[in-house]
């Protein structure tokens, strides 16, 4: 790891790096499940693993006067994934079984790149009064090449045939958010703001099937996605004091809009708004106790990793995709 820092003037800025490395060399799994019904599934792998990290951020700010300020952030993190292993998996059922080997390697890197630039504005002679202006950017490349070779495949009940995939996918992120907060004279605190963003994720799976000569492209199990959530938003919050008692109630307006695509085909767009209401009341009682009653809904959308259809069938017995017609999640919170 480094650390590097330097104030000259009105400019500032530190650097941070580190880099690690995780190593496994033999890792052995056991797993045992059961079912109600009388399946049994008994599966047991060896194998090793190599995890790479490395991490840097850079921050910077520049002073232009007592009432200005700029700053700047970068980020980068990347994370290295290499596993081979070797198992056994036995299925049995009303007295029967059968079992196959496992010969599975993967190799993926997954990195982390983010920036940001800010602007705050301070009012001479009026404390508590800012403006700030803020872009973020962010991005999340990941690529993952896995292999799945199958031995004692003389079964019918579940397709053995080895496999390979290559896999992409990437999310990138811009925000812009403006926000102001001022005191209200003999009032309160009012706070106001607008916020943007427009998020791209994208997911490109390509399967492939072994002929026994040669690796042929399976298109029902690849598949490209592409999908696009923009969303827009503002917010009003008002803060306010009477003597013992305290009061701060506030709303917000989010609306999305979706586009999503896959391998050039199947389409949807949609877009929808939400209401999000917050106010918190509190009653002091002295220097040392108070009581307080609040309530906020939070929404939750889903992201490409429940959105993606695409079928992961690495693992004969456990298909694994995601559903693209999921819907936001709604949370009311009272304390």
């Amino acid at each position: 790891g480094i650390f590097y820092s330097q104030q000259k003037g009105k400019f500032a800025m530190s650097l941070t790096g580190n880099a690690m490395l995780n190593n496994s060399p033999g890792t052995t799994i056991d797993v045992e499940r059961s079912t109600t019904a009388g399946m049994t599934t008994s599966m047991h792998s060896e194998g090793t693993m190599k995890n790479p990290i490395a991490l840097g951020n850079l921050n910077i700010s520049y002073e232009i006067d007592s009432l200005n300020l700029i700053s700047a952030t970068g980020g980068l993190m990347g994370l290295g994934s290499t596993s081979d292993n070797t198992g056994l998996t036995t299925l049995g059922f009303g007295g029967t079984g059968f079992s196959y080997t496992t010969d599975t390697w993967s190799k993926g890197n997954t990195a982390s790149i983010t920036a940001s630039a800010d602007y705050q504005h301070l009012w001479a002679g009026r404390p508590n009064r800012s403006f700030v202006l803020s872009y973020l950017f962010s991005a999340s490349p990941s690529t993952t090449d896995s292999k799945n070779l199958f031995g004692n495949t003389g079964i019918t009940m579940l397709d053995l045939t080895d496999r390979r995939t290559d896999g992409k996918t990437n999310s990138i992120d811009h925000t812009v958010q403006a926000d102001f907060t001022t005191p209200v004279d003999g009032i309160g605190t009012l706070s106001t703001g607008v916020k943007y963003i427009s998020r791209h994720n994208l997911s490109d799976q390509m399967n492939y099937l072994w002929n026994g000569s040669g690796w042929d492209f399976n298109e029902p199990g690849s598949t490209n996605y592409d999908y696009y959530n923009r969303i827009g938003a503002a917010y009003t919050e008002m803060s306010v004091n009477f003597g013992l008692i305290g009061i701060k109630a506030g709303a917000r307006y989010e609306h999305t809009w979706q586009n999503y695509s896959q391998d050039g085909g199947k389409a949807f767009r949609t877009d929808y708004g939400c209401l999000v209401p917050s106010a918190t009341l509190q009653l002091n009682l002295g220097m040392t106790s108070n009581i307080g009653l609040s309530y906020n809904m939070r929404i939750s959308r889903p992201g490409i990793t429940y959105l993606n259809p695409y079928r992961d069938d690495s693992d004969p017995t456990a298909l694994n995709y995601g559903n693209p017609d999921l819907e936001v999640e709604k949370a009311h919170n009272v304390n």
